[in-house]
């Protein structure tokens, strides 16, 4: 099977144009006379007796010829035209002794000798690879040689070189905590979210290491936890991370948790307020509630 080659700018073609309302069924004819040509290897050359070929199917082409344009047609069958004088006059077929000749065909195309040595050496390399025969390299090899490189070799080694014994898979090493810093851990407010133990180990070290007591440690970490609860944020994103707050530079851990705070003094002012408040409230039984603004 061969293929016909077709530039895709040939309906618009000048020749085409220039035959107006012939333009559609010369085209059509075009296309079958090429396809015959590369079906049958004749390099563009088309028998007198193959044009009814061609032509075949024009009785349902309706060409108007006259009339009053868009308004009223006349046509005329296509059939009823000779086409092999039309494609001539055109430029699209030569005359030749033995019919016509399709115009530039053999410019698009390959020849009858080009596609029949196309078909052997196919037919050639089907016949060595069924055998199992390849065609050999005759590229020559040209060997270079390059300059010593300064630097140490980098190469990795080779897939198949690499055993399963060197494959080994690195274990991540469990760190342990001291028990003092435990103590700290298991005292310090819980966040709602996990924080970072590993950091938060280091920061309780270096105040260690400088001196700080760890039992203070702890127990400001319980301080703070019940100011939390008090404040009722245990548990929320208000509960400032274990590594942030013992911060060499910020200093928080410093914070006093003893009950002459304001903060404790403020608490229980208001509490005593509210039950202040109730007990007005009951002495008063069924009247309104007191407005306590």
């Amino acid at each position: 099977m061969t293929w016909v080659k077709i530039d895709d700018q040939m309906p618009d073609h000048p020749k085409f144009v220039k035959l107006g309302a012939f333009g559609l069924p010369a085209f059509a004819i075009q296309i079958r006379a090429m396809c015959y040509c590369a079906r049958y290897l004749t390099d563009g050359e088309l028998p007198a007796g193959v044009t009814p070929l061609v032509t075949a199917g024009l009785t349902e082409w309706e060409i108007e010829t006259a009339g009053i344009p868009g308004i009223m047609g006349v046509g005329t069958s296509g059939a009823d035209f000779d086409w092999p004088t039309i494609m001539v006059d055109a430029g699209l077929w030569e005359k030749t002794e033995d019919g016509f000749l399709v115009h530039d065909y053999l410019a698009y195309n390959p020849s009858r000798d080009k596609v029949l040595q196309d078909r052997e050496a196919a037919a050639q390399r089907k016949q060595r690879s069924r055998h199992g025969v390849t065609t050999p390299v005759t590229t020559p090899v040209t060997t270079t040689v390059s300059p010593a490189s300064p630097y140490p070799s980098r190469t990795r080694p080779l897939k198949e070189d690499i055993t399963t014994t060197t494959r080994k898979k690195r274990t991540k090493e469990l760190r342990t905590y001291t028990p003092e810093f435990e103590a700290f851990w298991k005292a310090y407010p819980r966040r709602n979210r996990q924080q970072p133990k590993g950091p938060t180990a280091d920061n309780f070290q270096i105040l260690v290491d400088a001196g700080i007591d760890s039992g203070y440690l702890v127990s400001q970490a319980e301080g703070l936890r019940r100011k939390y609860e008090v404040q009722n944020i245990i548990g929320t994103g208000w509960v400032k991370t274990a590594e942030a707050w013992l911060n060499v530079d910020k200093e928080l851990w410093r914070e006093d948790f003893t009950p002459s705070t304001d903060w404790v003094k403020g608490i229980k002012d208001d509490l005593e307020r509210e039950l202040a408040w109730d007990r007005l409230n009951e002495l008063m039984g069924d009247n309104d509630e007191v407005d306590r603004r």
